[in-house]
């Protein structure tokens, strides 16, 4: 086996042996994907903003605006349901079985209902 075939594992073994509190490494990792989402998020605003303008597309300012920061609050709050989930359960395939089942199923009923309310009923 070679040193680099498993550098995940190694590289968090590092992290919690480190002379680091774990309160501290929760809130290093909290705010840099915090941060880390904003800036993409606040990235692809000035970016459809610019093109909206230099397209001449015709959206609403407001709109585009409005529209990036809802995508911002889903994934905040996708984020969320996972950062939950990898602080309840100690095995990654729990943690990312229950976050994305989750996420995943709160995906699936939310366009479900969208399709019944097209359709003007509901099928439950």
């Amino acid at each position: 086996m070679s040193a680099t075939s498993c550098w995940p594992a190694r590289l968090t073994g590092y992290l919690l042996t480190a002379p680091v509190r774990r309160l501290t490494v929760t809130l290093t990792q909290t705010l840099y994907f915090i941060g880390a989402l904003v800036v993409t998020f606040g990235s692809m605003t000035v970016t459809s903003l610019l093109v909206n303008h230099y397209a001449e597309a015709g959206f609403a300012k407001k709109i585009l605006v409005e529209l990036n920061f809802g995508a911002l609050a889903i994934a905040f709050a996708f984020a969320g349901i996972m950062f939950l989930a990898s602080g309840v359960f100690n095995l990654s395939k729990l943690s990312l079985g229950t976050g994305g089942g989750l996420n995943f199923s709160f995906h699936l009923v939310s366009r479900d209902c969208f399709f019944c309310q097209l359709r003007g009923q509901w099928v439950g």
